[in-house]
């Protein structure tokens, strides 16, 4: 049976309707993958996603005395 997907590595995403065989072949080759069971439910899923990798990463800067 298949279903839509929502891939990502990195700073890449994508929205795939695939079986879990090539679901599977797709996490072994570096993705995460989450599977959703509409195109509307993945694209909510993809927008949710994308906007919580792009929170800002807090750093340490040090200034000299």
């Amino acid at each position: 049976m298949s279903n839509y997907y929502v891939l990502r590595r990195a700073t890449q995403f994508k929205v795939m309707y695939m079986d879990s065989q090539s679901a599977a072949k797709w996490s072994d080759a570096g993705w995460e993958v989450r599977r959703s069971d509409s195109h509307d439910e993945a694209q909510l899923a993809l927008v949710e996603w994308e906007a919580r990798s792009r929170k800002p990463k807090l750093f340490l800067v040090r200034r000299l005395a």
